[in-house]
Parts: structure tokens; sequence; C-alpha cells
């Protein structure tokens, strides 16, 4: 039972910390999760960036060049306008298959783990 705790402890961290740094765009929480996660963060690291390929492919999900323009109002207020950033979709699905992968790593892991306790 104790055994269980800790392996659900360890996956529930590992998923808050790779979540926390996909949402709040910290590449080095991100980073800590996989490597916490490892050997199977590897295979997660992988997936991500085919996944995010194939995503990007689709048409308007991540142009190659953006532009933008301000100006200031009579009022002083800064009027921005952009074009060619990221599709919000693109960007949500990228960081759900992040949160995801790495935390399917962090669940093979302790089936992993289980399976060599086992065999002891």
């Amino acid at each position: 039972m104790a055994t269980q705790r800790v392996e659900a402890a360890y996956v529930v961290a590992v998923a808050v910390t790779a979540a926390t740094g996909m949402l709040t765009r910290t590449p080095w929480l991100v980073l800590f999760a996989v490597v916490v996660s490892l050997p199977f963060g590897l295979v997660a690291i992988v997936g991500y960036y085919v996944g995010y390929g194939l995503l990007a492919l689709v048409p308007g999900a991540n142009p190659s060049f953006s532009s933008g323009s301000g100006t200031v109002g009579p009022d002083g207020a800064t009027v921005w306008s952009s074009t060619g950033g990221q599709a919000g979709w693109f960007v949500v699905l990228t960081g759900a298959l992040a949160i995801t992968l790495i935390s399917v790593a962090a669940c093979a892991n302790v089936v992993l783990l289980r399976a060599v306790v086992r065999n002891r």
C-alpha cells in the first residue's frame, strides 16, 4: 500500500512539474521533469518532437515569419497589431502533448520498476 502511494506521488509530481513548466514556459522545469522520468523520458521527448513536427505541418499552425506594428493614439494608449504568430490551438495541443507524454513516461517507469522488483 505504501509503495503504491509513493508510485502515485512520483507520477503526480512529474506531471505537475511538466505542466507547470509548459504553462509558465519555463524550459528548465520541463527538462527536470524529463530527467526525473528517465529512461522513458527520452522516448517522451522523441515523441514530443515527432508530434510537434506533424502538427506544424497543418497550414497556419506555425508560420515561419511574423510581423507587427504599433501606434499611439491621441489619448496616449498604445495599439499593437501582429500577424503570423502561432495558432492558439497549436500552442495548446503541443503543450498538452508534452505534459501527457512526460506523464506517461513516469507511469511507464513505475511499471518497469515493478517488473524489475518482481523478477528479483
